[in-house]
């Protein structure tokens, strides 16, 4: 959860993340992050912010970001952290969504 205030927070803004190991591959953390973010859609929808809610699952080092908006959503393909061109692009992804967050979900 991102949000301004100190005490109160104010319109606060869902990002979800999941992270499972590789060596677990019978885990399903696309489907438990999809429901978390179907839940953060309604609660950011209910502020003032009804945008798109943006989330992340990683199964060891492969990274893939989702994007949920209305009733669709899309997933990358899978970066492997440990190549240094997909880790400049998860890099860059993550600062996007930070960029994003300052700018927009809770400005």
């Amino acid at each position: 959860m991102v949000a301004r205030g100190k005490q109160k927070p104010r319109a606060p803004y869902f990002l979800l993340h999941e992270y499972k190991p590789e060596s677990h591959a019978g885990l399903d953390p696309r489907g438990q992050l999809l429901i978390a973010m179907m839940a953060a859609r309604k609660r950011n929808g209910s502020t003032a912010y009804g945008g798109p809610v943006y989330g992340t699952y990683v199964m060891g080092r492969f990274w893939f970001f989702v994007i949920f908006v209305e009733e669709q959503y899309v997933i990358s393909p899978a970066f492997d952290s440990t190549k240094a061109d997909d880790l400049r692009h998860i890099y860059h992804a993550l600062a996007f969504v930070k960029e994003f967050v300052e700018r927009e979900a809770v400005a």
